[in-house]
């Protein structure tokens, strides 16, 4: 004869996030031993906390679902595992620390750097590497010693666009960013998640806190913005350096563009004076 009493509500969260609830059936024997279920994939991690309780099984048989008629009906066995033990609290005990050992992660972190790019372009390339707005302008191109329809079968379009995908202008961006990788893993599950790492770890002279400098840059691209899909490598300060030194070469060349173009006149008398192009064409 058993009672039964409320159920019981289990929660934990992993440092990787990870959560998870299970809810318990309680009963009490009249000779006072208690009976909590447990899922059966907890019931490892919860052996290693028994302390004064101890698994067993209930097994019973029950008609398999099915449209047979009655009389043919199959029975399998149905096996609920339980915490038991003569104190209610400890049996608690036990589940709760097999939940937090069922979450439990390793935890890794490392810094890296991740990288990306991405190019809104369009354009016809040559197999010599020689770039026209499209196949027809190098079929047409008089300074090209080639036959005319070479330009068709042995060139390629290259770029995201096309006559239907536009875009406000071609643009070329690049991301670099220094991360804190911080690796999860349980059994066979890895995760990870990346963050921005403390300034502390860095001393000012490094350049990895020079690159992690740049302001309005983000590898998910902001708010109506669509991401960069980026590559990543261990922190190294050569590398840091690199990446830099490519975004402040790309900062000048726009502050020279926006200054060339910002008076009218400017481009006027560059086109009257042939002005070598700002972007050279190799």
């Amino acid at each position: 004869m058993m009672a039964d009493l409320p159920q019981q509500k289990f929660y934990h969260k992993a440092d990787n996030g990870e959560e998870r609830k299970i809810v318990s059936k309680v009963t009490v024997t009249q000779d006072g031993i208690f009976h909590m279920t447990v899922p059966d994939d907890l019931v490892d991690s919860i052996r290693a906390n028994l302390g004064s309780c101890h698994i067993d099984e209930v097994r019973r048989r029950v008609k398999k679902e099915s449209m047979l008629p009655s009389g043919l009906q199959r029975h399998e066995t149905r096996i609920t595992n339980r915490v038991s033990g003569p104190s209610l609290d400890d049996c608690k005990r036990a589940i709760k620390a097999g939940l937090r050992d069922w979450l439990k992660c390793e935890v890794t972190e490392e810094i890296v750097i991740r990288y990306g790019r991405r190019t809104k372009t369009t354009y016809w390339k040559m197999p010599d590497g020689t770039i026209y707005a499209n196949g027809y302008e190098c079929r047409n191109d008089p300074n090209y010693d080639h036959d005319a329809e070479e330009c068709i079968e042995n060139g390629n379009w290259h770029g995201e666009l096309d006559a239907t995908i536009h875009n406000a202008g071609y643009m070329v961006s690049l991301f670099a960013s220094i991360k804190k990788k911080t690796i999860y893993t349980r059994g066979s599950v890895v995760e990870h998640k990346y963050s921005r790492p403390d300034f502390d770890n860095f001393s000012h002279e490094t350049w990895g806190e020079r690159l992690n400098c740049f302001v309005g840059i983000w590898e998910d691209g902001g708010f109506m913005q669509d991401g960069i899909e980026c590559e990543e490598m261990p922190y190294t300060e050569e590398a840091a350096k690199f990446f830099y030194e490519m975004l402040i070469g790309m900062c000048a060349f726009a502050d020279k563009i926006e200054g060339f173009f910002e008076d009218p006149a400017n481009v006027i008398k560059a086109i009257e004076a042939g002005t070598p192009l700002l972007i050279k064409k190799d």
